[in-house]
């Protein structure tokens, strides 16, 4: 198999999932996301003898971006994230430092690529098409992989839908309603949601959190909330 995809857990983050994908023929590799993993993917890259070229960011919450300042900068792979949430991703105050985590990601060697196209890229043997679609956060991007892979962050799960402003307008966690009342745009984000059902059909989904799944999966589950999603 020339290609593969490692995942990378985080228990304590809901299983927040970075994504290794691997080209077995050249020994490089791309990541999208990965927080609170940064010392699990640094081993797995020593101990197989693989080059990290690129960090793809689908969106700037800390469960999925701290330790990606240590990877970027250990390894000197490119930082993908797209321009408006970029912003965030070195606010102290959304970016992992408020609840005591060490990031950093201000570093002049990081080396960012900051984007606000649509485009696609071919990167060791990989086609990445960037997609746009906000919501969740204002920067939020979909990643089309080879055509047949698309990873979505936290806009859709197997059993779900992501948090938005009206899902937690009544929550006890004010940080957390405080969060999304400034970067959440539900109108946005329900229009990513009913993107995914009428593009990704033929692919494997891949979210921020838990297992991936086809689209029949949640299509099949008329219990799963994107049913009471209207276009």
């Amino acid at each position: 198999m020339n290609k593969q995809i490692v995942n990378f857990k985080c228990s304590v983050m809901n299983d927040a999932n970075g994504y290794l994908l691997v080209n077995n023929q050249t020994k490089k590799a791309i990541l999208i996301d990965g927080g609170y993993n940064s010392e699990k993917i640094l081993d797995f890259l020593k101990n197989n003898e693989i080059q990290l070229t690129d960090i793809f960011i689908t969106h700037f919450h800390y469960d999925h971006t701290v330790g990606i300042d240590e990877v970027s900068l250990k390894t000197q792979a490119n930082l993908w994230i797209h321009k408006l949430d970029f912003p965030f991703l070195l606010n102290n105050d959304m970016n992992g430092t408020q609840k005591g985590d060490t990031v950093n990601f201000n570093q002049k060697s990081i080396r960012f690529k900051i984007f606000d196209k649509f485009q696609t890229l071919t990167l060791n043997d990989f086609k990445i098409t960037l997609k746009h679609v906000g919501g969740h956060t204002p920067g939020s991007t979909f990643y089309e992989v080879d055509n047949n892979s698309v990873f979505v962050g936290d806009t859709l799960f197997k059993s779900g839908i992501g948090f938005h402003k009206k899902m937690i307008e009544k929550s006890a966690n004010s940080i957390l309603r405080k969060l999304f009342d400034k970067t959440c745009n539900d109108e946005d984000f329900y229009k990513s949601l009913i993107m995914i059902t009428k593009n990704y059909s033929n692919f494997t989904i891949y979210p921020g959190h838990w297992d991936e799944f086809e689209l029949q999966d949640i299509i099949s589950n008329k219990e799963h909330p994107i049913h009471k999603i209207k276009p």
